[in-house]
């Protein structure tokens, strides 16, 4: 059966990489490897791997070696329905929990808790959707259910990153899976505020992709987490900013499969934390209400302390201060983010844009990033970054209280 069923499976699948790409396949298919059986649709494949969206939302990466069957069910993908997630949440996590099923979303909580946690990500996902209306720039509807999972202790929040292969780093309080499209997180509050956290998350590999491949897709097996390090930061900032990358990987505002830069996903994600950044009027707003305080003051001691001149191209270019000093490299993400966005919102649009709609897969090289900021933003990004940290030094001006004095360390409010 394997060499038939392979065969069927190559005239469905094997398509010419740029074609791959660029035509959504919407048939809806099963493919067994041995005992496991993975129903969804296929986002991209070549003569040796085939990315699978299965109907809960999650990627799968299938080594086509080891397919044993394959199955069209039909021409049209129908993922699980709101019904159908909630019984295999419940299934999944225990009576102890409820659901709260809202557009889009599925979220499951401890019993008493589901409905208020829902309401916050019901608000971040209108905010969200309303700013990129009101800059022109069309969403794509999401394919799937959004899954939020909320624990009561981060005990249980630990147990289930070891569960998922998430590395436990220090400080984190939730993140947001491109592999598994879940959001997860914890209601307990810490018991102290985190001043510093470095190292970066241990991206899960497939268990379908056990060993090096030669296929050009294979960059795609190893996809990062998203989390928010926190440093006394509320739940319902972290609730916001994990719904915030969730919605922006679902409505084709960042690619699952890309190599978009941490430092715009991360950015995208800060600017809705704090309440004034979620209110659906925030276009009646302030500056100073719609600046992210905590990523400021972390900001303003970052550049007088620690970060170097006319390093711009480099953080636009590499990843390294997301893993050396993440922090630092929030706070330089939120504040690069926040100034293009109040400052040149159309040229941000434009840019989000040009990733949504990159076609390539895989390594997204230092200089195509930078020729794609440059197309953005202009190419003199020296003089861009002296318009930026001005506008930096401005916002001292606007909130005089957030200055911060002497070049000692910064002690986040407990």
């Amino acid at each position: 059966m394997r060499l038939p069923a392979l065969i069927a499976l190559g005239l469905l699948l094997f398509q010419p990489m740029a074609e791959a790409v660029e035509t959504i396949d919407r048939r809806f298919i099963e493919i067994s490897v041995g005992a496991a059986k993975f129903q969804g649709r296929k986002l991209v494949s070549d003569a040796e791997v085939c990315w699978l969206l299965g109907r809960d939302g999650r990627l799968q990466s299938i080594e086509l070696a080891g397919v044993s069957e394959f199955k069209k069910l039909g021409d049209v993908f129908r993922p699980f329905s709101a019904n159908e997630m909630r019984t295999q949440l419940i299934a999944e996590f225990g009576k102890t929990f409820e659901v709260d099923t809202r557009t889009n979303h599925v979220l499951i909580a401890p019993a008493g808790k589901a409905k208020a946690c829902a309401s916050i990500v019901e608000a971040t996902s209108k905010s969200f959707t309303a700013y990129f209306s009101r800059r022109n720039l069309k969403l794509d509807k999401p394919e799937t259910q959004m899954v939020t999972v909320v624990f009561p202790t981060q005990k249980e929040f630990l147990a289930y990153c070891d569960q998922e292969g998430v590395q436990k780093t220090k400080g984190l309080r939730g993140y947001y899976s491109p592999t598994t499209n879940r959001v997860a997180l914890y209601l307990e509050q810490p018991a102290t505020a985190t001043r510093s956290l470095s190292g970066d998350f241990s991206p899960h590999e497939s268990p379908l992709a056990p060993g090096p491949s030669p296929s050009p897709l294979a960059p795609l097996f190893r996809l990062t987490p998203y989390g928010a390090p926190q440093s006394g930061s509320s739940f319902q900032d972290t609730l916001s900013h994990e719904t915030t990358h969730q919605m922006g990987f679902n409505c084709g505002l960042h690619s699952r499969l890309g190599d978009d830069p941490t430092w715009i996903v991360e950015g995208m994600a800060m600017l809705f934390e704090g309440d004034a950044n979620r209110d659906d009027a925030r276009q009646q707003t302030t500056v100073a209400q719609r600046m992210n305080r905590e990523r400021f003051m972390w900001f303003q001691e970052y550049q007088k302390v620690r970060r170097e001149p006319k390093s711009l191209e480099e953080f636009l270019t590499a990843e390294g201060l997301f893993q050396t000093n993440t922090l630092d490299a929030y706070s330089e993400a939120w504040a690069l983010t926040f100034f293009l966005a109040e400052t040149r919102s159309s040229n941000l649009s434009g840019y989000l844009k040009k990733l949504a709609n990159r076609t390539e897969l895989g390594t997204y090289s230092p200089m195509k990033r930078l020729n794609d900021f440059k197309a953005s933003f202009g190419k003199d990004i020296p003089h861009l970054e002296m318009q930026y940290l001005r506008f930096m030094k401005e916002l001292e001006s606007v909130q005089p209280e957030l200055a911060i004095t002497g070049t000692g360390p910064l002690q986040p409010n407990p």
